[in-house]
């Protein structure tokens, strides 16, 4: 039976708080990230009967990923459940020391540990015991090493835009286990940041950290949590465009939020940001704010934590059009698709990585009026 994997649709690819952030507001992005799991695209052309997602977060201070060549065994670590019911597994890379041009103010070099998390749900809604649990596990890690063998086929690529707006490329791939059984996965393109060469990463991440110097970034999403009255964590999912053309969204923490007098434990961000998840909130309402240069429209909740306290959790979106798709706009689009109701725009031939493909352009249009150009790339025998 073949195995379905997912890519969430990528709010964040890394993690930057600034440099005096403590171990403990670490953490408490750790956990804002564990809440961030959306549900990932549905590729109808696939049988499946997983849906997983993978998403790579910098979890330290670093405007590189400075991986080491050669293969690296990752474990596996079950994290809970989130609001989905999707069962949230983590690995996180050996922290490395950052030799480039970028260093903490004190000129120390920056140290960087790469964390992949990974959703899994099953379509039935049927839960998992202990047992099942732990052999998602091995197989995740088996996957991974099958990955970074290149030991797997290209079955189909998918690309898309949202009112002009380009979508990073889905690769859709077929790894074959030890004990024979097969599993695909969509896969999104990897970033400037995750090149496969460690001199491309190094400028890569040298360019975005002149870039944000500059202020020349896209702020897309912005999410709060306030305690006593004052925020206390904000963190902006801010959009890089290289010189290349090549774009990477990295979570950064807002080195302009004040300190706050009180700020909430690691265990109770933790649970705030997994009850938010979870919509175990209350919605309070919803506000403009002016930050950044833009109108951000913000929808407010309230989360009451095991211990009686009261935090409001928030996320913004800028006013204008859509170049993103929510979790909504996607289940419109998947009805869309299912019904035939696009407009077929092209057809024309690409080779991706060694194979020819014969790609179908179609365009949707949502009951908003948001735009959506899909092309979706297949062996031309599967046509």
């Amino acid at each position: 039976m073949s195995d379905h994997h997912e890519p969430i649709e990528t709010l964040l690819k890394g993690a930057m708080p600034p440099e005096y952030q403590s171990e403990e507001h670490r953490q408490q992005l750790r956990a804002q990230i564990l809440s961030r799991i959306e549900t990932g695209r549905a590729d109808k052309r696939v049988g499946a009967r997983w849906k997983t997602a993978a998403l790579l977060l910098g979890l330290l201070c670093a405007a590189a990923a400075a991986t080491e060549l050669g293969l690296q065994v990752h474990r596996y670590f079950f994290e809970g459940r989130a609001r989905d019911g999707a069962y949230i597994f983590t690995t996180t890379d050996p922290e490395t020391t950052y030799g480039g041009t970028n260093h903490h103010a004190n000129g120390t070099p920056l140290r960087l540990s790469n964390m992949w998390m990974t959703g899994i749900r099953t379509d039935s809604g049927k839960e998992l015991d202990a047992a099942g649990i732990e052999q998602q596990r091995k197989d995740l890690e088996e996957i991974d090493a099958l990955r970074q063998r290149n030991a797997r086929e290209l079955l189909g690529v998918t690309d898309s835009a949202v009112n002009g707006k380009v979508q990073p490329r889905v690769y859709t791939f077929q790894y074959v286990r030890a004990d024979g059984r097969k599993e695909t996965i969509n896969e999104g393109a990897p970033g400037p940041l995750q090149d496969p060469s460690p001199a491309q990463r190094e400028r890569a991440g040298e360019e975005i950290a002149e870039l944000r110097q500059r202020g020349q970034r896209e702020v897309t999403t912005v999410w709060t949590t306030e305690f006593e009255g004052h925020v206390v964590e904000r963190t902006l999912a801010c959009r890089y465009t290289l010189s290349d053309g090549r774009e990477e969204t990295i979570g950064e923490g807002d080195p302009e939020l004040p300190g706050a007098a009180k700020v909430l434990t690691p265990k109770q961000s933790r649970e705030a940001a997994m009850l938010a998840a979870l919509k175990q909130r209350e919605l309070l309402g919803s506000e403009q704010v002016q930050m950044y240069g833009k109108t951000f429209n913000f929808t407010k909740y309230s989360v009451t934590l095991s211990d009686g306290t009261r935090v409001v959790w928030s996320e913004g979106k800028p006013q204008g059009p859509k170049t993103s798709l929510t979790e909504a706009d996607w289940k419109e689009l998947h009805k869309l698709i299912a019904a035939h109701q696009g407009q077929t725009l092209s057809t024309y031939e690409e080779e991706v990585l060694g194979k020819v493909l014969q790609f179908t352009m179609v365009k949707y249009v949502l009951s908003d009026g948001t735009e959506v150009i899909q092309s979706i790339g297949v062996p031309g025998s599967e046509r």
